[in-house]
């Protein structure tokens, strides 16, 4: 009999944080919340995330709080190169 191993996932805090999944759900809040607001609503609450982690990274989690930054970044400009396609 052979078992197959499966690796154990690291918990990402930055591009995937477990606490911002929808119980029951495959869905980050990330995702409702872009549904709910629409396309221009979500990029100002992007925006609005980027400036908190940026404030904060100093005093509260360092390195981590500007890879979140950069993530939510790259969710604008993703956003806004879909738009030029």
């Amino acid at each position: 009999m052979s078992f197959e191993l499966k690796e154990i996932g690291k918990i990402d805090n930055v591009k995937s944080p477990k606490h911002y999944k929808l119980e029951g759900l495959d869905i980050e809040s990330k995702d409702v919340i872009k549904s709910l607001l629409g396309v221009e609503n979500y990029i100002g609450w992007c925006w609005g995330n980027v400036l908190k982690y940026l404030f904060r990274w100093k005093k509260k989690n360092g390195l981590e709080d500007l890879k979140k930054a950069s993530e939510i970044l790259s969710w604008i400009i993703q956003l806004k190169e879909s738009e030029n396609e």
